[in-house]
């Protein structure tokens, strides 16, 4: 078992750093970006808060599967355990809601739905995005707050491992309190997933429509303006794929019968879909690419 924690802590610990690099690249880029140009367009914006909020909860991720195999022992400190589980709840309500608000933004911005909502989105998207970050950051605070609450109750009787857990009781009260958080994350995690479920499936309908009407109207197959169309589709169907498999991994990780070691491989999967989806990022945004392949020819 020692060498299990040993391993997936090593996997986890490279998964995150190869992460965290994806994500402080994309923050980096914008930045000198926008030092250069003095304006950044509302979906660097939104990247770059998506890739801060994924960096921080990479680093996380990281940081507490270390001290869970080698500092073991501070998981029984109540302020520990309180501070652990607000920080790292809010880093992952702001994860969902950004990826929300960034797959609205492409939404609204690509779709050519005549709804007069979002005729009326479409004209002020971009005065919307900086409320819609702020309005996130404050739910996402609201929503994490609780946690410090009751991980404080938790920790009183063992909250991963201590003499409560030997004793019917201490197994109630952990029962309990695990039973509390999984109605939090899902009561604080359901509303942006199902925004962008919506959104994204909008989105890809609105783009199968406009690839048959292109086909129809005689425009070849091959032609630039399709394959722009097809490349939009398969970015957008996998970082629903992607983000279904993060809030599957997190709603799991919550769950009372999710048992320790179950609880590390879960861990392990949920690093993953933002790993992914930021280098997918890098490699289909041209800008990014590019400043990328210059840094790695100046090295």
């Amino acid at each position: 078992m020692t060498l299990f924690l040993y391993l997936t802590a090593a996997l986890i610990y490279a998964q995150c750093t190869v992460g965290i690099l994806l994500n402080g690249f994309i923050v980096a880029t914008n930045f000198k970006n926008w030092r250069q140009l003095k304006i950044l367009q509302p979906c660097d914006k939104i990247l770059s808060c998506l890739a801060t909020s994924r960096c921080l909860i990479l680093f996380c991720m990281m940081s507490f599967n270390i001290i869970f195999v080698f500092f073991h022992q501070l998981f029984v400190n109540p302020v520990f355990i309180s501070s652990a589980w607000v920080f790292t709840m809010l880093l992952s309500h702001t994860n969902f809601w950004f990826a929300t608000i960034l797959c609205v933004f492409y939404c609204v911005k690509i779709t050519n739905y005549s709804h007069t909502f979002f005729i009326f989105l479409k004209t002020r998207i971009s005065s919307l995005v900086h409320w819609s970050i702020l309005a996130s950051l404050v739910i996402s605070v609201a929503c994490s707050l609780p946690y410090g609450w009751f991980a404080n109750d938790g920790a009183q009787y063992g909250f991963i491992s201590g003499p409560a857990e030997n004793t019917t009781f201490g197994k109630v009260m952990i029962t309990r309190e695990t039973h509390t958080r999984l109605i939090m994350f899902i009561v604080g995690s359901v509303p942006p997933f199902l925004i962008f479920c919506v959104a994204i499936t909008l989105l890809i309908h609105s783009l199968w429509v406009h690839i048959r009407h292109m086909r129809g109207g005689g425009t070849g197959f091959r032609s630039p303006n399709l394959e722009v169309h097809f490349g939009a589709v398969k970015s957008m169907s996998l970082f629903l794929v992607l983000h279904v498999v993060y809030f599957v991994c997190m709603s799991v990780r919550q769950s009372p019968t999710n048992g320790g070691s179950w609880r590390i491989v879960f861990s392990v999967i949920a690093c993953i879909p933002p790993l992914l989806h930021s280098l997918y990022i890098i490699v289909s945004t041209r800008k990014l690419k590019e400043e990328l392949l210059k840094w790695i020819c100046c090295q």
